[in-house]
């Protein structure tokens, strides 16, 4: 494996001081780091297209970019590459 993917090994390699302590770190803690990960993604996306628009009329127009945003990112998260396991169309629901 190491000679199919060695951009990756020795990655890992230089690396490993870091991966180890995430790895001390139980499964359910894990999720969360990650699940805030996936947030923080979310946030920047949907903060790169809000930060473009000058003003909004009224929160229903900014709701409304907002709620596209999420369908682009979604099926952005449902292509086969990026394979996300995180429901971003439920953080709409927090508005």
């Amino acid at each position: 494996m190491g000679a199919k993917y060695p951009v990756v090994i020795q990655s890992w390699q230089n690396n490993w001081e870091h991966i180890f302590q995430y790895l001390k770190f139980t499964a359910p803690i894990r999720k969360i780091i990650c699940t805030t990960n996936a947030v923080e993604g979310y946030h920047r996306q949907v903060r790169k297209v809000t930060k473009t628009k000058g003003g909004f009329a009224n929160d229903k127009v900014l709701l409304k970019l907002v709620y596209q945003a999420t369908i682009h990112i979604q099926k952005k998260a449902d292509e086969p590459t990026v394979k996300l396991e995180f429901d971003y169309s439920a953080i709409i629901y927090c508005l």
